[in-house]
């Protein structure tokens, strides 16, 4: 007598060692976009006999791996625990629905079914009106959502349709990003907002000190000032003495008192001496 284990597409028939039972059967659907990874996992209470157990597997799948008893095998002999792995489309319909179905091929004491969204996606109504049977628990790590049913002793024969209709939502990674990005542009517009204050304080300091040393100014340092801003800032020596009609000694010694004060400055240019105002250059 062969037990007959029908899970949406996929079929397993189990021999006659395991008609007693299985201690639990569980199973993880994890969609991403047009493919479902799916993890099964039987456990039986002694070691069976595995050379009657046969899997049919979706027509589209990918991926198969096969462990019994945590060792990867490509064959079935004999075994207590069986986990398989593998990748198909047959369980989703138009990105948005997920449907499969159970009948137990015999005594089960407990079952666990899990069906975790695409990351991002969300219900898409309630949880009465998207899944069906209402679920056992609906949680979330923040990315994905977990839909899951438990039954338990679950009696040979029984049968059991499970669907999840489902939307794309906003995704939480983008509301870090746009988290992120509203700081970076505040701190930019700080920064900037400091940066102009600082150049607007140095300039109006430079304008208070200009006027505190044009207060300062003796009347023949004052106008050598004079000649010099109507010079565009910059002029020579030999000009400024022609111009004031001060002595060459007079020339230098005020010159001297104002470079002293870092009101002025003087470089050489071959046998010329050229005084430029500070802040000119």
């Amino acid at each position: 007598m062969r037990g007959v284990f029908i899970l949406g597409w996929l079929i397993i028939l189990v021999g006659v060692a395991c008609a007693q039972g299985m201690d639990s059967y569980g199973v993880d659907y994890q969609i991403n976009e047009d493919r479902v990874y799916v993890l099964e996992k039987f456990e039986f209470a002694d070691v069976q006999n595995l050379t009657d157990f046969e899997l049919i597997l979706p027509f589209d799948v990918r991926d198969v791996k096969l462990y019994v008893d945590g060792k990867k095998t490509d064959e079935l002999i004999s075994g207590r625990k069986i986990r398989v792995e593998y990748n198909t489309k047959e369980f989703i319909e138009e990105k948005k629905r997920f449907l499969t179905s159970f009948r137990a091929p015999f005594f089960t004491k407990l079952i666990k079914i899990r069906v975790i969204l695409p990351e991002g996606a969300v219900l898409a109504k309630s949880v009465e009106n998207s899944v069906f049977p209402y679920p056992s628990d609906v949680s979330s790590d923040g990315r994905r959502i977990f839909v899951e049913w438990v039954k338990e002793d679950v009696d040979k024969g029984e049968d059991f349709s499970f669907f999840v209709n489902y939307k794309k939502g906003f995704n939480e990674n983008y509301l870090g990003y746009i988290i992120a990005g509203v700081i970076g542009f505040s701190l930019f517009i700080v920064y900037l907002y400091l940066l102009k204050k600082k150049a607007t304080k140095e300039k109006k300091k430079k304008r208070q000190d200009k006027h505190k040393f044009e207060e300062h100014l003796k009347e023949d340092e004052e106008q050598v000032m004079n000649i010099l801003k109507k010079k565009g800032g910059e002029c020579e020596q030999s000009t400024l003495v022609v111009i004031s009609d001060f002595s060459k000694a007079k020339m230098s010694r005020i010159l001297q008192e104002l470079e002293e004060r870092k009101i002025v400055k003087k470089i050489t240019k071959g046998r010329k001496n050229i005084i430029i105002l500070k802040g000119k250059r």
